[in-house]
């Protein structure tokens, strides 16, 4: 009898969500709600994720955008297409802030649902996803380099600012719980956290001068074609007009660069069965014919190559080939350089990260790969079927060609806070259910759930850039923002509303400090292996990749300290070890 009573006082324990559960489960077996929770919290996370996909579609569109300018050149001046958004300051406004919205959603809820006092789970969330981010994401991006390369940062002097204030922003966060208003959050205490924003964004943008060159949008340029057919030549192969045209985007395609945002989507596409962003790779071997010594014509030179048939549909804007042309003139061979260049360009030009319609989206969503069945294989029909509810129900969200993007990015906000208020529901519950402590549901579920889009977006960035920029910048001014606006703004709200109340805004959760203590620990085991690796021959003196054992064994401290950093949270959240540093 005893037991039967005790089973159903902890059942209602655990039944302290804002908006779950949904029904009366407090005669339901313990067992079986953790297992239905589990997987809720897991779907809810998948959903997280395509969301945040689509998120940042629009955040792409928005940065994006180019314009034309004039620049001298030695016949007076040329106009170069160039992007209107700064690289670093899309990097430390829109980006992070675009991946730090599910834990701010999470934070903000869990204040409101707690007389905006501290909950258990929001801000130390936040330092968990920190952790996580820095550590995991990182070691995962040293060794995803393939063997031989390296990944070195360009923007040196960016990094360390976003690296400096990744420590920073934790510090501050220390001293306000810790040492200057002990217990207690003041007004402007608040309100500095989210003010260190834009000096973070100032001093960014001020150390990218140097590097801020207007750099034109990589185009396929008439020299690209020229060195095409003349490689064209010494493989001894012809290609028809079309497909020396899609070569060209091909080629074009895989050395751009593209922003973390692009390869968010990029990813996360990749893992749901979305469509590609990426256009199709075609293989030369796969296209083109050979050509033996006796088809030679000597009075063709380098233009021999040219045996192309013009494939393309418009007579008005195509040069008048004919059928395997033996081009002798320089202003007819000239002219056909010129068109595939153009098409090349046109082709590359329509390559959208999102549909310019409602019924596109829809298209997208209801078959797997956007549409792609050929290429579709088990494991993508399998991921389109867990994943079609959530792409059915994002289809709803306009097109980001709706305002430049930003209705779709106000939308996209406003639907991450249904989805924190459910992570969070989903986590406090689960974390009850299995007698863990909020802390450790923090640290673990919540953080590594909504650190996914960015370890995506992290990982194929660094396997695919040129550079370790990318990756690195994502991560640390991820992790800046966390705490500035993540928790500034909540801070802020909570305090002016505790100011109206005529009290004050106490801290009654020593987790959060012991948790930040043990992050900028761990942020400087982690600098320092990325230091060291940049300046020694034996890690190949690069960030990312490297000398293949020196980057494992990179790697293996990195997820070595964030074991040691989950080990100390969970000694002190069951009172092992002391973490009350007032």
């Amino acid at each position: 009898m005893t037991t039967e009573i005790m089973n159903e006082t902890y059942f209602y324990k655990c039944d302290v969500g804002l908006a779950l559960p949904l029904f009366d489960e407090s005669t339901w077996f313990t067992g079986i709600r953790a297992i239905l929770y589990t997987i809720g919290l897991l779907y809810t996370f998948l959903g997280l994720t395509i969301l945040a996909e689509e998120f940042a579609v629009a955040i792409e569109t928005i940065t994006s955008k180019t314009r034309t300018i004039k620049i001298p050149d030695e016949y007076g001046h040329k106009e170069i297409e160039v992007r209107v958004w700064n690289e670093t300051v899309a990097n430390l406004t829109l980006l992070p802030l675009g991946s730090n919205t599910p834990l701010l959603m999470i934070t903000l809820i869990e204040f409101l649902g707690h007389n905006f006092e501290f909950g258990d789970i929001g801000p130390v969330a936040i330092v968990g996803s920190a952790a996580f981010n820095l550590l995991i994401t990182t070691a995962v991006c040293i060794v995803v380099v393939p063997n031989g390369e390296i990944r070195r940062v360009r923007k040196a002097a960016v990094v360390l600012v976003t690296s400096i204030f990744c420590m920073f922003a934790y510090f501050w966060l220390f001293l306000i719980l810790a040492t200057i208003s002990k217990g207690v959050i003041e007004i402007w205490e608040a309100i500095i956290t989210w003010m260190i924003f834009p000096i973070l964004v100032f001093l960014g943008w001020r150390a990218d001068i140097p590097y801020n060159k207007k750099e034109e949008i990589e185009r396929v340029t008439e020299s690209d074609v020229r060195n095409f057919l003349k490689e064209a030549e010494r493989e001894e192969k012809i290609y028809t007009t079309e497909e020396t045209v899609m070569l060209l985007v091909s080629e074009n395609a895989a050395r751009r660069h593209h922003s973390i945002s692009w390869y968010k989507i990029y990813a996360i596409r990749r893992f749901t069965a979305g469509k590609n962003v990426k256009p199709r790779r075609m293989s030369k071997s796969k296209c083109g014919k050979h050509i033996s010594k006796s088809e030679e014509d000597p009075t063709l030179g380098t233009t021999r190559a040219i045996f192309a048939t013009t494939t393309f549909t418009e007579p008005h804007d195509d040069p008048q080939l004919p059928p395997n042309p033996r081009v002798v003139d320089d202003v007819e061979f000239n002219n056909y350089i010129f068109h595939c260049a153009h098409k090349a360009n046109q082709s590359l030009s329509k390559e959208s990260v999102g549909a310019s319609t409602w019924s596109e989206q829809f298209h997208e969503a209801v078959f797997v790969n956007g549409g792609d069945n050929e290429s579709a294989t088990k494991l993508d029909y399998l991921m389109h079927s867990l994943s079609f509810i959530w792409k059915l129900l994002f289809a709803f969200i306009p097109p980001a060609v709706y305002l430049g993007g930003w209705l779709r990015y106000v939308v996209c906000f406003f639907m991450i806070g249904c989805f924190a208020l459910l992570i969070g529901d989903f986590a406090t519950i689960l974390g009850c259910l299995l007698g863990l402590k909020g802390m450790i549901t923090a640290v673990t579920f919540v953080a590594v759930g909504t650190s996914l889009p960015d370890w995506f977006a992290c990982v194929k960035s660094a396997k695919h850039e040129r550079h370790a920029d990318s990756a690195i910048e994502n991560i640390t001014a991820t992790n800046s923002v966390n705490i500035l606006v993540g928790l500034g703004i909540p801070l802020t709200i909570a305090s002016i509303y505790h100011i109206i109340k005529g009290d004050q805004l106490l801290f009654l959760v020593p987790q959060l400090q012991f948790s930040t203590v043990l992050y900028l620990g761990a942020a400087i085991g982690c600098f320092t292996v990325l230091f060291i690796r940049r300046n020694t021959n034996c890690a190949g003196n690069t960030e990312l990749g490297g000398v293949v054992y020196s980057k494992y064994f990179s790697a293996l401290v990195l997820i070595l300290l964030w074991i040691l950093y989950l080990v100390m949270c969970i000694l002190q959240a069951y009172g092992i070890i002391s973490g009350n540093l007032l």
